[in-house]
């Protein structure tokens, strides 16, 4: 079926305009998302091969959720729900296919008409309400969007924004070895080299329009700190201060014989030569990222909240009108830029996925309507930071990638080993046969299943916006774990067979439930309240077959439970201490097992022991308690571990042997470019 439009129920798929509608409204959908969506409806019925989406959308191989990214992306977009796909089925082991009925469209018929040239004044009256008509009825701008990544840079730490540019040479900011150090790379790639400054401990700020000087920081201690500002000449040369005072962040005017200096919520225009200094505002929190527009008449900067740390876009215009750029916006905005031509507005969004870059049309146009809203730009499980719209074309921008490297005990070496490759985690369990492994997945946050060695993974869910805590029922045959679907939703316990099929709630009590545990019979799972404050927390016990929640007594502000292998007895945190303590179930009483801070327990698979992680003295450690005398032995030391990302940072595991898991964060940072297509 090759239809230039196609109606799909509420839907219209405009392939001319390369856009998805539902009730003439523009539905956001990245490009190769919507590629996707093309080709599988125009072949309704038919199963296409997730091989086949890569030749024929992509042109050949890429990573290996590709594919599923694109398929997500769309049934969002339409609002479908994969355990009841009304639009896009997955067809296990063959491919996807496209169910829902597919209508093409007629292209719409223009009528001609004959001018005459006798009525004047008709004739003038038809031609302005034509040209009102052509005006309102303007064809939507195209989205802008990236295309053809290409990796910049390959560093060994992290960096930092800003990045800037030159047209030639791209700056930003890298922490290594104890320093900041102002960087330079190739806008083409290639090796990359340290910018020579007699600036102490520099942090980057901002580029001169001329690319013949850096504003840079001379840092005491950390970023968070006032600081002198120097200027420093390209590609080399002396130094010199900018303005005596010092600055949370630095900017250049567009005069260059000018800077912006912030200092709290104040913004100080300093020039150069006489060092003369005006207030051009004040406002309440932390300013920084101040960015002028092309013509110099608004300018644009970050605003940290006093209280709540969150950030936001302001602008103060051409007669001192100071407003919030985005202020029904739900999510944090920083770090925005024009772009060269200043027809775009580039900035930072954080969101549940991360930070993703986001565009606003900033021009108006005669030949398209152009929304007033801000889009994606980027859209996935990958963190995109400090866009950079350069002279050239393209769009930069840091490029964060989610990664975990699961460790084990080598009980004989004293030391933690990596895990097979293949395997990026945050939280993991080993079957009770020791021979697979469920862990919850980095970039993408669905829950996976694999050999321990690494091999036959397969995704157990799909469209997870975050997936934690995996935990085997006794039987090998059921996981167990604490999920979140979609934004803003809470966090609930999701159980699915270990050979995949559907996820599904097991209960809602309406909090965010947490760390499930299964009694060693398979028929209960306990449970905690989590990201509660401590007075709300406690644990819980929940039949599976009957799931009514009912909380065990004289365990409120605990959490992390955990039953022994016989059942008789529970392990859990109390958090508002961090102390580890014990219930016996025949008496029902609570008793202490440390009196420092401790998490994550677990229980050997003898009944032995308890081991769990603690902080003495600054210091992380593995450690565990004997039971029933409550002696404490060290086990390992974490320092060399490392910790995982974000979130459950701290978390351990037992494996195989009851020797204990953790995951160690190995994101990688670097600068992608793009072809920055804006319309």
């Amino acid at each position: 079926m090759e239809s230039r439009r196609l109606k799909i129920g509420d839907f219209r798929l405009d392939k001319d305009r390369l856009g998805l509608f539902r009730r003439s409204k523009r539905v956001e959908l990245p490009t190769k998302a919507f590629e996707v969506l093309c080709y599988l409806a125009d072949r309704p019925g038919q199963v296409i091969s997730k091989q086949t989406l890569l030749t024929e959308v992509w042109g050949g191989q890429r990573a290996d959720n590709t594919v599923e990214q694109a398929i997500r992306q769309v049934r969002r977009a339409l609002g479908d729900e994969p355990t009841e796909a009304r639009y896009i089925r997955t067809v296990s082991g063959e491919g996807y296919c496209f169910v829902f009925p597919v209508e093409p469209e007629p292209p719409e018929s223009r009528g001609a008409g004959r001018w005459t040239v006798r009525r004047i004044a008709v004739l003038a009256i038809m031609g302005v309400a034509l040209v009102v008509a052509a005006v309102r009825l303007r064809p939507a701008l195209p989205a802008p969007h990236l295309a053809n990544p290409l990796r910049i840079t390959r560093s060994p730490g992290p960096i930092l924004s800003p990045i800037l540019s030159d047209g030639r040479r791209l700056y930003y900011q890298s922490f290594m070895q104890g320093v900041w150090r102002v960087v330079q790379a190739p806008v083409g790639g290639g090796g990359s080299a340290a910018v020579e400054t007699d600036v102490a401990n520099a942090e980057l700020c901002d580029i001169s329009r001329d690319g013949k000087s850096l504003l840079l920081r001379s840092l005491a201690v950390s970023r968070d700190e006032l600081a002198p500002v120097y200027i420093q000449p390209l590609p080399q040369g002396a130094a010199r201060r900018a303005g005596d005072g010092v600055a949370y962040d630095a900017a250049w005017e567009p005069d260059e014989q000018h800077v912006l200096l912030s200092n709290g919520g104040a913004i100080f225009r300093v020039a150069l030569d006489d060092k003369r200094t005006e207030s051009l505002c004040q406002i309440p929190g932390h300013v920084y990222w101040m960015r002028r527009s092309r013509g110099g008449r608004r300018l644009r900067f970050t605003v940290i909240d006093n209280e709540t740390e969150a950030a936001a876009l302001w602008e103060l215009g051409p007669g001192g009108g100071l407003h919030r750029l985005f202020p029904g916006f739900k999510n944090q905005q920083c770090c925005g830029s024009w772009t060269p031509d200043g027809s775009y507005y580039v900035f930072q969004v954080r969101t549940e996925y991360g930070y993703q870059i986001w565009a606003r049309r900033e021009k108006e146009s005669w030949l398209y309507t152009a929304s007033e809203q801000p889009a994606p730009l980027t859209l996935g499980p990958f963190s995109y930071r400090g866009p950079l719209a350069g002279r050239d074309g393209k769009l930069y921008a840091r490029t964060e990638v989610e990664r975990g490297e699961l460790l084990r005990l080598d009980t004989k070496r004293k030391e933690f080993v990596a895990m097979p490759a293949g395997i990026s985690a945050r939280t993991a369990s080993f079957s009770p046969d020791g021979q697979w492994i469920a862990y919850s997945g980095l970039p993408d946050p669905n829950l996976w299943r694999s050999r321990s060695d690494g091999q036959n993974r397969i995704p157990l869910t799909t469209n997870f916006l975050q997936t934690a805590m995996p935990a085997w029922s006794p039987d090998g045959r059921t996981i167990t774990f604490m999920g979140r679907q979609t934004a803003g939703t809470r966090w609930t316990i999701y159980v699915t067979g270990a050979e995949g099929g559907v996820a599904r709630a097991l209960f809602s009590d309406g909090r965010n439930d947490a760390e499930p545990a299964w009694s060693p019979d398979g028929k209960r799972l306990a449970y905690c309240h989590w990201l509660e404050g401590p007075d709300e927390m406690g644990i819980y016990v929940v039949d599976v077959a009957n799931p009514k929640p009912g909380m065990i007594p004289g365990s409120g502000g605990m959490a992390q439970p955990r039953w022994s292998p016989d059942g008789k007895m529970l392990a859990a945190v109390r958090v508002a201490e961090g102390w580890l303590e014990l219930l016996d179930s025949g008496s029902g009483r609570w008793r202490e097992l440390t009196r420092y801070p401790s998490a994550y327990p677990n229980w050997s698979r003898d009944g032995r022991f308890v081991y769990f992680t603690a902080r003495d003295g600054g210091v992380r450690r593995v450690r565990r308690v004997r039971i029933p005398d409550g002696g404490i032995e060290d086990v390992a030391d974490l320092t060399g571990a490392g910790q995982g990302r974000s979130f459950l940072a701290d978390w351990m595991g037992l494996g195989p042997g009851d020797a204990p898991l953790v995951a160690r964060d190995v994101s990688t940072e670097d600068i992608f470019a793009w072809e920055f297509d804006a319309p």
